[in-house]
């Protein structure tokens, strides 16, 4: 009985053919939509919050190489009061690499189309409890992946375990579609990375960093079934695994792969991150070995009866 793994990498980019079609590791660093030249300035169009953006660092890879540059930003005391006021769009940013004319910039190797990221050095906080860098969502989870990949590689498992990372859950979980049609699992495990909700230091607000896996019962695009919750948190019981409950707007991959053929049963295995979809997100270290201490315990007590008696109904 297959079973899919899925961790998911966000915004455009196939991991193998595009990275090697862009000559950019799209799996360490998705980027920017696209540029557009203009004299000796970028301006870019992508999927990110405008106002997270304005005076970030920014490498775009050109025909020659990588090429530093930042994200402009007017100063306060030259803007109006009524721009002051306002957020600035996206397509009013200008992305400056210190050229002086539009020949400088092609003759450095920039081009439309050229690929951009935002540059966000990994740091270890706080003696290891808390770590920052960018794209947590959904890096985790291909570390995740990865760390499982190594720990069973020497394990017999009672089923078929298929790992990957699915593409373009950002907009319109393509890649989630395209895999599970492919590889057509009987239970998916999906790992992502939620919004937290604990800046505002209120504990009642769901999505707390340090207090484990989410429980994710119901988002934008999936109401999660009760027996897999139930079978998450007996799991999580056995392994000595905090876990949590949690509700979203938004959506992951499993919104797509639940509905895919007759129906894939399906959950997901999430944690929370601040300021996620930035280039500075935070994520707590014992949440993350939690989720990867579940997800192993999970795969290695799993069995193809259990799976069967997952998709009956009680």
């Amino acid at each position: 009985i297959p079973v899919a793994f899925v961790a998911f990498c966000e915004h455009i980019g196939d991991h193998l053919n595009l990275s090697s079609v862009v000559e950019r590791d799209l799996i360490t660093d998705p980027g920017l939509s696209r540029t557009s030249l203009g004299d000796g300035i970028a301006t870019a169009v992508g999927g990110l919050n405008d106002q997270t953006l304005l005076s970030s660092r920014v490498l775009l890879k050109g025909e020659k190489g990588y090429l530093y540059g930042t994200i402009g930003s007017v100063p306060p005391h030259l803007m109006s009061s009524a721009d002051r006021e306002k957020p600035t769009p996206l397509a009013s940013m200008l992305f400056d690499f210190g050229f002086t004319s539009k020949e400088d910039a092609l003759e450095a190797g920039a081009y439309i189309g050229a690929m951009m990221v935002l540059e966000g050095k990994f740091e270890v906080l706080n003696n290891g409890k808390r770590l920052l860098a960018k794209a947590f969502d959904d890096r985790l989870g291909l570390a995740v992946g990865i760390e499982l990949l190594e720990q069973l590689k020497e394990q017999e498992l009672d089923y078929d375990l298929y790992i990957g990372g699915s593409v373009q859950e950002e907009v319109g979980c393509r890649g989630a579609l395209t895999s599970s049609t492919l590889v057509k699992p009987d239970l998916t495990i999906v790992i992502d990375c939620s919004p937290s909700r604990d800046s505002s230091g209120n504990k009642e607000e769901l999505g707390q960093l340090g207090e484990g896996v989410l429980l994710r019962v119901i988002d934008g695009s999936m109401i999660a079934f009760p027996k897999l919750i139930k079978y998450q948190k007996e799991q999580a019981a056995e392994c000595g695994v905090k876990v949590q409950y949690f509700t979203s707007p938004g959506g992951t991959d499993a919104g797509a792969i639940h509905k895919n053929y007759d129906g894939i049963l399906t959950f997901t295995q999430c944690l929370c991150a601040r300021s996620i979809h930035t280039c500075s997100t935070i994520l707590d270290s014992d949440d993350y070995v939690s989720c990867l201490n579940l997800t192993l315990h999970m795969l290695k007590t799993l069995t193809s009866a259990k799976i069967i008696s997952l998709q009956e109904e009680d």
